[in-house]
């Protein structure tokens, strides 16, 4: 059989103990002094096995995943030293769920112990959002939500209880994790809060957003305000500074 030598220095240890068998000529000269452990982890972590190994050299380590022999991947270190046998896989993935089996042999027989890893997806998260949102009749507007999870997301918009279609007036796009609800033309009756909602297999999450549509006069007042303001304060100014001379 061949010896696979693990490239490894820390070790993740989660949940119950994991089966160990033992051989039956003398047992004593190779032992698995700790048994590996049942690991639980998500997509994209590091997942780490690990076993102290005593026994009479030369000792030969090799790592089996369903009964197989595991190859070479560079996602995959494993390390062999100072009596400690480790495997580490560097970025989980769903196909590495599965039976790990570490087995030790040497010139007395073999030992070896097993365990199981179990890879699970993200429940999705909302990154960036907006709350509040002010356009001004007429204009195009749009809402947009960041998310990330896995494994694959599905989304919706909904406005007063009804999920929103893409039409002539709303186009609805999701790509690169970012959810995005077009408005063409607002309109006063677009204006109220909007649900946003992203789901997967392990969770949904949910955020609100709140559209404001102004009338185009609410934003001509506004503007003729503005410069009426900023004209009192050049005017004030000008006189402090005549007052001054």
């Amino acid at each position: 059989q061949q010896c696979l030598l693990a490239k490894l220095q820390e070790v993740l240890l989660l949940k119950s103990h994991g089966s160990k068998i033992k051989s039956k000529s003398n047992p004593a000269k190779s032992i698995l002094s700790i048994l590996i452990e049942n690991i639980s982890t998500i997509l994209g972590d590091v997942a780490v096995f690990r076993c102290t190994v005593d026994g009479s050299q030369p000792l030969c380590v090799q790592w089996q995943k369903d009964e197989n022999c595991i190859a070479e991947d560079p996602n995959i270190e494993r390390r062999f030293e100072n009596k400690e046998a480790t495997l580490r896989i560097l970025t989980c993935e769903a196909i590495h769920s599965g039976k790990y089996t570490c087995q030790v042999v040497n010139d007395a027989g073999q030992d070896r112990c097993f365990a199981t890893l179990k890879v699970q997806g993200k429940p999705p998260m909302i990154h960036e959002k907006p709350e509040l949102i002010k356009v001004t009749r007429g204009d195009p507007v749009s809402l947009e939500c960041r998310v990330a999870g896995s494994p694959q997301i599905r989304v919706k918009w909904t406005k007063e209880g009804k999920e929103l279609q893409s039409s002539r007036k709303h186009h609805l796009y999701f790509d690169n994790n970012l959810s995005s609800l077009n408005i063409q033309s607002s309109q006063p009756e677009d204006s109220g809060e909007y649900l946003f909602e992203a789901k997967n297999s392990f969770g949904t999450c949910r955020c609100k957003v709140m559209l404001v549509v102004l009338e185009q006069i609410v934003c001509v007042l506004s503007l003729i305000l503005m410069i009426f303001y900023y004209h009192f304060k050049q005017k004030k100014s000008f006189r402090q500074h005549s007052l001054g001379n």
